[in-house]
């Protein structure tokens, strides 16, 4: 939690720079920098899915919130695959949880498809 005068010192330098990351809630509407931290700070906000594939290997799709490179729509949403010795793509961004939620089944149904193996899942909602 913020204090309350740190917030507002966080968001009167936030709002003076020039070219400022943009902060979105899930929903898509926009944040204060010091409301975004308080969001961020909550892993049950942000963890959207979690999956274990098999051990070591885990997808995991999350609300960032955040878009630093001001892209439109916002890119706020994460999915990432990480383990020992993967290669190629293991990165996706999404703008809605919609979206976000989509692209992990269908990363975590092709990872599925290549170890022939079942899935343990672990939801977070």
């Amino acid at each position: 939690m913020i204090k309350a005068g740190v917030k507002k010192k966080l968001d009167e330098v936030w709002r003076k720079q020039k070219h400022r990351t943009e902060f979105w809630d899930k929903s898509g509407a926009p944040l204060t920098l010091s409301q975004w931290c308080e969001l961020f700070e909550d892993s049950r906000y942000c963890q959207i899915v979690f999956n274990i594939v098999e051990e070591g290997v885990t997808v995991s799709t999350v609300w960032i919130g955040m878009n630093p490179h001001r892209r439109n729509p916002p890119l706020i949403f994460e999915t990432m695959i990480t383990g020992p010795g993967l290669r190629g793509r293991n990165f996706w961004s999404w703008a809605t949880e919609e979206e976000a939620r989509a692209g992990h089944q269908r990363i975590l149904d092709g990872l599925k498809q290549q170890i022939g193996q079942p899935v343990s899942e672990e939801s977070h909602q």
